[in-house]
């Protein structure tokens, strides 16, 4: 058994951006523009597009969409636009998405190794993620590598819009996030649930908020937890 929830912070954007926007490794904001890209066949074969993007972690951003099951009329798709990754679902419709960056035009299910052994823990401690929309929950999961064979995952259900923070401590596996060359984001993972629409607006690399401490038993609640299922 997987954690099942994110952490959400419980105190307002404007004051959590302030404390971190000094030392934030931005990932992806999103400002270079991405067009659509639809799957219109339910064969478990996704559609994968890249594109060079300056402000994305290693210089690319490849973004993918998998009809998992239903369609017809009109077909789930991913896209970029002001400021924004969409990911649309219609009606009937389970599909998968995804977000990848690791360094190079990549339009593969294979993830390339191209980060350059990069120190994440010279820039923080957690990830942060800005999600401005979302209409339901949703399995989501952040995987980071080292290497082909060194990769270390956080698995959790989705909430509503709002920032996360996912400390780098809640993931589990062997990826050595001090040298590490691929990030990727997965979103309603093997479409498991029905119409998800999504929208994310940054993706960044920060300190722990030291404001996360203030959640008292709930994070530590948490943290007995996740301790119990790796004992297992």
């Amino acid at each position: 058994m997987k954690v099942q929830t994110i952490l959400k912070t419980a105190f307002a954007t404007a004051v959590l951006a302030a404390s971190v926007s000094a030392h934030a490794l931005v990932v992806d904001n999103f400002s270079t523009n991405q067009g659509a890209v639809y799957d219109t066949t339910a064969d478990g074969t996704g559609v994968w597009s890249s594109v060079a993007a300056s402000e994305a972690l290693g210089g690319w951003r490849s973004i993918y969409v998998n009809n998992v099951s239903g369609g017809g009329l009109t077909n789930p798709y991913v896209g970029v636009a002001n400021g924004e990754f969409i990911f649309d679902t219609p009606s009937g419709v389970r599909a998968e998405a995804r977000i990848r960056w690791d360094g190079t035009d990549n339009t593969t299910d294979t993830i390339a190794m191209g980060l350059g052994d990069l120190d994440l823990t010279a820039m923080g401690s957690a990830f942060e993620l800005q999600v401005g929309e979302t209409d339901q929950g949703f399995p989501f999961r952040l995987e980071v590598y080292s290497s082909e064979g060194e990769v270390s995952v956080f698995e959790a259900a989705s909430g509503g819009a709002g920032i996360y923070t996912i400390p780098f401590s809640f993931f589990v596996g062997n990826a050595d996030f001090t040298r590490v060359n691929a990030l990727q984001a997965i979103i309603n993972v093997g479409g498991a649930v029905q119409a998800v629409d999504l929208r994310i607006t940054n993706a960044s690399v920060v300190p722990e908020p030291a404001s996360l401490a203030l959640l008292g038993l709930g994070l530590l609640g948490l943290g007995a937890i996740r301790r119990k299922q790796i004992a297992k």
